[in-house]
């Protein structure tokens, strides 16, 4: 239902070059309506649903290093 938002949030969170990625604890994802493509409305939700912290999907630098070590020892 949210992937495409939660896939987008993701990739920002770890662009080194946003400030989402330099500031992840003050950012979270929330679903507050859908957009009616066919009337071009949005309907708001009464309330937002929380979807996820920006700090939680947040890799940090040991995790990039694991992550490189782990694909530079697949290649070999």
């Amino acid at each position: 239902l949210h992937g495409d938002a939660e896939r987008d949030f993701l990739q920002l969170v770890n662009d080194p070059k946003s400030k989402v990625n330099m500031f992840p604890q003050d950012y979270d994802l929330y679903h507050i309506g859908d957009f009616d493509t066919k009337k071009g409305t949005f309907i708001a939700l009464d309330s937002p649903i929380h979807l996820c912290q920006a700090v939680s999907l947040h890799k940090g630098e040991e995790a990039k290093a694991r992550e490189n070590q782990t694909v530079k020892s697949e290649n070999c």
